[in-house]
């Protein structure tokens, strides 16, 4: 049970510290960040076996499109980081994360919207087929980064309040 609780507490501080990333990204940057609305419209697919589109924006919309994108962001998280922390505690003798570890885990996290999600919406693999796949490629890479750091983070944290 303390698993979970920790995936949970660590992920929600790890999303919020991601999510405020992407609000930098967007508004001060002016960069390209995830539409959630889109995310949605992709999982509200998948019950129908329709795992990939030409593009997600032409498929039929959903009315809560854009709240099950939010929450599968951070229902994601959560799977990540019971991931990573079940991980560590299987492979090493010291299930402490350690901050190098963790932003390795970040890092290879990556690999999700890169060859499941991006594919999905029809953005191709690692995001091929956008105008600029080096700029989202960059964009993820710092995203599941930092993902992976505010893992390390949140996890003293939640130490530190038990």
């Amino acid at each position: 049970m303390t698993i979970i609780l920790q995936s949970i507490f660590i992920d929600i501080v790890a999303t919020l510290i991601i999510d405020l990333w992407s609000l930098i990204l967007k508004n001060v940057l002016r960069l390209p960040t995830t539409n959630w609305a889109m995310v949605g419209r992709w999982f509200a697919h998948l019950p129908k076996a329709k795992f990939t589109h030409d593009k997600i924006a032409d498929a039929k919309p959903y009315r809560f499109e854009l709240s099950l994108g939010w929450i599968m962001h951070y229902v994601l998280g959560i799977v990540y980081a019971f991931l990573y922390l079940f991980i560590l505690k299987i492979l090493t003798t010291n299930s402490e994360p350690e901050f190098f570890s963790a932003l390795l885990f970040g890092i290879v996290t990556v690999l999700a919207p890169w060859l499941i999600l991006q594919p999905g919406l029809g953005l191709g693999i690692c995001a091929s087929r956008v105008a600029k796949p080096n700029l989202i490629r960059a964009i993820n890479l710092s995203v599941h980064s930092i993902f992976g750091i505010a893992l390390f983070y949140g996890w003293n944290l939640f130490q530190m309040i038990i």
